[in-house]
């Protein structure tokens, strides 16, 4: 008897968590946090995300799933979701950020190889890494 009643609260806790993120995520919308989990996110979750865009996506422009997404695809593909101008412009702050992120940590990663891969008698001892670092 005991245990039902810690189950029936355990399943009060988690409703009221719901209850309480739900109002936020329908109102702001749910392409926000996935376009971010695109970028950010562990790959998983990334795989994950960018399946649901597509799932989400409503446009009125055919396209193969063959083809690659490129930004042009991407943008129009956001831009299809966003009614308001307010919106609109939160969006693609929000864009020109996950890129900015992208960028940065493509960098960081294409610095790591490179000292990984640059002759130690070329560089000064002390910023040679004899490996990358994992993730």
């Amino acid at each position: 008897m005991k245990k039902e009643e810690e189950d029936d609260n355990d399943d009060d806790e988690k409703g009221k968590k719901r209850s309480r993120f739900r109002e936020p995520i329908l109102s702001e919308g749910v392409i926000p946090g996935l376009l971010e989990l695109t970028v950010q996110g562990t790959p998983k979750s990334q795989k994950k995300a960018h399946t649901l865009l597509r799932l989400l996506r409503d446009s009125p422009y055919p396209r193969s799933e063959l083809e690659p997404d490129t930004l042009e695809n991407i943008v129009c593909s956001i831009i299809s979701q966003i009614d308001e101008e307010a919106q609109s412009g939160k969006a693609k702050q929000m864009l020109a950020d996950m890129v900015q992120v992208s960028m940065e940590q493509s960098l960081r990663h294409l610095q790591q190889r490179a000292l990984v891969c640059t002759p130690t008698n070329e560089l000064p001892m002390s910023t040679c890494a004899s490996e990358v670092p994992s993730k």
